[in-house]
């Protein structure tokens, strides 16, 4: 049965490092280019589309059974312009075509929200400025505005009675031991921040190193990195050990009795096959 529409419950789906226009980023399976001709994504890259599919699914699923409205918050790095030319993995270096392969990535998940959040990313990704981003932005009629811009480099503020903190960069470790504790010096300042200045402590999103990690209660304020949407691009592998990436979004479900669910949606890539000797 479906929820009344007037429960004032929402519903807040964030989703980052998309990276659209790597080739190891989100792309649709064709996608036609500026010259006539057509790129196809690769098999990873259909397993991304895939997974992208059934996570806003579940978005809009989760909308019609609760009637609540839809919050689509896009964390940062949206798409891919490899302003420092560090390798050659892009679909494609015309700008125009960069945005419109972006605005196909985000067309369902636009038309099914209420409200869309753009917040600014990595310039060498999105340019100086997060160009690239603020004009997705203010090609968008439903972006929460920046006065005349249409894209935040931070954003805090009220989703119901839930204080929500969402900013793209942010500090992991570098071991599985040591990755959540930069949380723990973030989620103490921003205390400290909130407390001087008499303002609620927020839930706070960040975002940049395509990788999940929580705080969960050890500190009053509750610190989460999100997931990406790509895989591993070619620079990555000049570490000495290179992990797979948690590809997947978050669902913050705020309720009409203004309680809150968090949902981290994972989807595990695939193991690497063993090689053999021929």
């Amino acid at each position: 049965m479906t929820a009344s529409p007037y429960l004032m419950g929402y519903i807040v789906a964030v989703t980052s490092d998309h990276h659209t226009n790597s080739t190891v980023g989100l792309c649709p399976p064709n996608f036609e280019l500026d010259d006539g001709g057509t790129y196809t994504a690769t098999r990873t890259q259909r397993w991304l589309w895939d997974c992208w599919g059934m996570f806003w699914r579940e978005v809009e699923q989760l909308k019609t059974d609760t009637g609540y409205r839809l919050l689509s918050v896009f964390n940062g790095d949206i798409a891919e312009g490899d302003m420092k030319s560090r390798s050659h993995q892009l679909v494609t270096r015309n700008k125009s075509t960069i945005l419109r392969l972006t605005r196909d990535v985000l067309e369902r998940p636009i038309a099914i929200s209420d409200w869309a959040l753009f917040l600014r990313g990595t310039s060498a990704h999105v340019g100086k400025g997060a160009w690239l981003e603020e004009e997705i932005a203010q090609d968008c009629d439903i972006a929460i505005r920046n006065e005349a811009a249409a894209s935040w480099w931070s954003w805090r503020g009220m989703v119901g009675k839930l204080p929500l903190d969402f900013q793209h960069h942010s500090r992991l470790g570098s071991d599985p031991w040591t990755l959540v504790n930069p949380l723990g010096k973030l989620a103490v300042r921003v205390e400290l921040d909130c407390l001087r200045t008499n303002t609620p402590l927020p839930l706070v999103v960040r975002s940049h190193r395509h990788q999940f990690a929580d705080t969960h209660d050890n500190y009053p304020v509750r610190c989460i990195t999100t997931g990406a949407w790509q895989a591993v691009a070619e620079y990555l592998y000049k570490s000495d050990f290179t992990p797979r990436p948690d590809i997947g979004g978050v669902i913050i479900t705020i309720h009409d009795d203004n309680t809150w669910t968090l949902t981290k949606k994972r989807y595990p890539m695939r193991t690497p096959k063993l090689n053999t000797l021929p």
